[in-house]
């Protein structure tokens, strides 16, 4: 599955990013809730659901990084998923 918000990471702007990624992790989500509908493997949703709990890590360090407004840029290198 082809995801249109997986680019979450090219994005520049903290807040933007942020954005970017919560609309990933829904869409994430939406799969996995449609492999469990339709009876998919417990192999190939586990490695979802793994993409899914990485993805939240990300969003709490993203937010955290927000919050805390330092001027810095955050990067988000080696990122991929499995």
């Amino acid at each position: 599955m082809a995801y249109a918000y997986n680019d979450w990471i090219s994005i520049e702007s903290l807040p933007a990013r942020e954005t970017r990624l919560r609309l990933h992790i829904t869409e994430v989500s939406a799969k996995i809730d449609a492999d469990v509908a339709k009876g998919a493997s417990s192999r190939s949703t586990s490695r979802v659901m793994d993409y899914y709990d990485r993805l939240v890590a990300q969003l709490e360090k993203l937010t955290s990084t927000n919050k805390r407004g330092s001027g810095s840029r955050a990067t988000w290198a080696n990122f991929n998923a499995s």
